[in-house]
This record gives structure tokens, C-alpha cells and sequence, in this order.
């Protein structure tokens, strides 16, 4: 089973703020989430659904949402933009050097 979300986005969320943040994608016109428990899936099936609905609609996507992804680190491409993420690495590596407050994902 897995659950489809699709949000329409705009409004006050596309405004940039004057200071920087890590909010990406801002001029995204959709958000789509889809949601699968694993109790008891095999994941690797799961995945390869995922890579299906990515292999549809990949032209279409601008990158992904770090609130609504779940699971291990091995996959952080798209986060943020490649200006974002760069500031990003700059601050961890300035105030957390030895990545005490990381999560579960390597490098966000």
C-alpha cells in the first residue's frame, strides 16, 4: 500500500526571506508525497516503486523534501539547491566539526 499526497504550493512559501534559510525550492508549483509502511515490506520493492514514479515524472521534479523523507542516509541528492547546500556544509563544518548534531542523513 502506499499512500499519494499531492499539495499545491505558492503563496507566502514562494516569497524568498532576506535572510537566507534552508527552505528549497520555493518556486515549486507541487509537492508530491508518497507514503509506504515498511512493517513488514520489503523495501527494496518499495524503492523500485519509488523509481518508477520517479522515471515518469523526473522531468518535472525539482528536488526533494528533507521534512518528509524517511530512512537511512544513502540518498541526499536534491535536498537542497546546490548554493543552499554548499552554505550549509560551510556552517556544519564551522559550528559542529565533529558532526555531534547530525541525523540520519550524511552531509545535510
Amino acid at each position: 500500500m502506499t499512500v499519494v499526497q499531492l499539495n499545491h504550493l505558492g503563496g507566502a512559501l514562494a516569497e524568498r526571506p532576506e535572510t537566507a534559510n534552508a527552505v528549497p525550492y520555493r518556486d515549486a508549483g507541487f509537492l508530491l508525497r508518497l507514503l509506504s509502511p515498511l512493517d513488514g515490506t520489503d523495501v527494496a520493492a518499495v524503492r523500485s516503486l519509488y523509481g518508477e514514479v520517479s522515471g515518469v515524472l523526473g522531468p518535472l521534479v525539482r528536488g526533494r523534501s528533507l521534512n518528509f523523507s524517511f530512512g537511512g542516509g544513502d540518498r541526499t541528492a536534491g535536498f537542497h539547491e546546490p548554493e543552499t547546500a554548499k552554505r550549509l556544509a560551510g556552517l556544519v563544518s564551522q559550528f559542529d566539526p565533529a558532526g555531534l548534531f547530525g541525523g540520519p542523513y550524511e552531509g545535510v
